[in-house]
């Protein structure tokens, strides 16, 4: 499933000057990529996610949904829907409540993410119990279920890029 042979750009995108998007990538739809943003090949860009200028992304690596990537950031693993990331080495820093704000999220929905944004990323535990406490803490609506869905194919990869998996698939049949 990495070798497309083609990269696919969804609807409704607006990338800037200098944007390289390399082979094999999906792109969906409503992204914004800032100047000089560099993506490797096999990545997949979820909807409305959104870059700053002069970032670069590992090959194989997920942006997730409503997610923001900061500028000059350096991406060799996944980032979860939904969050900020930004850093050398790349962090989730917090909720995009910005970005999903202006794509209609209720405040209670970004509440509840910064919820679990909190249990997921700042307590200096395994992300396997953290996913364990949101599951039993807080109501599993569809932001956090699919958050938690994308956090564990994350995990499934010793590279943190879940897509690399099928890479490694695909070389052992």
């Amino acid at each position: 499933e990495h070798d497309l042979g083609k990269t696919v750009i969804g609807n409704g995108n607006f990338f800037m000057a200098y944007v390289h998007i390399a082979h094999d990538c999906v792109v969906e739809d409503g992204v914004i990529i800032a100047n000089g943003v560099q993506i490797g090949g096999h990545c997949r860009i979820e909807k409305y996610s959104n870059f700053g200028g002069l970032a670069a992304l590992h090959h194989f690596v997920t942006v997730g949904s409503y997610s923001f990537v900061g500028g000059l950031t350096r991406i060799v693993r996944d980032v979860p829907p939904y969050m900020i990331v930004e850093g050398n080495p790349a962090e989730v820093r917090s909720v995009n409540s910005v970005g999903l704000r202006r794509r209609g999220f209720s405040s209670e929905k970004i509440s509840l993410l910064k919820r679990a944004f909190r249990i997921l990323f700042h307590q200096r535990v395994p992300m396997s119990v953290a996913i364990g406490e949101v599951e039993s803490s807080l109501e599993m609506s569809d932001e956090i279920k699919y958050l938690l869905a994308s956090l564990r194919e994350t995990m499934k990869s010793k590279t943190g890029r879940a897509r690399e998996i099928t890479r490694w698939k695909e070389k052992e049949d």
